[in-house]
């Protein structure tokens, strides 16, 4: 765990994670529950959101083809179902989900997350309802 915190420090401040603004929020489309992002970092080589998932969230399947994902829970409890594990990951815990590796987040309780993909893709960095045909 301390290398993945030295890693997120690097890319981004720890302070910018625990403040509950609404700056720069943006809507996750599910078809259960609420989930929001606030980019906090996003260029060529990898793309860092802070994500609020409310209670019951259910974030839907999805792969990052060419991309690497890492999930940080700094707050709650949420399950990671992976095509290789379910797993329950609580305050301090993190996955890493390798490119191509199908996912998807059911929120036990309200979570906040610290998402780094690597590279970024389409599917990293949250939309507004109505964008690109959502």
């Amino acid at each position: 765990m301390s290398k993945l915190k030295e890693l997120t420090e690097a890319l981004v401040n720890l302070s910018d994670i625990s403040d509950d603004h609404a700056s720069g929020m943006r809507e996750y489309s599910v078809k259960q529950g609420l989930a929001l992002a606030i980019p906090l970092k996003h260029n060529n080589d990898v793309a860092v959101a802070q994500a609020f998932l409310s209670s019951g969230t259910v974030f839907p399947y999805h792969n990052h083809t060419k991309s690497s994902e890492i999930i940080v829970v700094y707050k709650g409890t949420i399950v990671i179902v992976t095509d290789e594990e379910r797993r329950e990951l609580n305050v301090g815990d993190s996955i890493a989900i390798c490119p191509g590796c199908g996912h998807m987040l059911i929120a036990k309780t309200d979570v906040k997350v610290i998402a780094i993909t690597i590279p970024p893709d389409a599917i990293a960095m949250p939309k507004m309802p109505g964008e690109n045909g959502q």
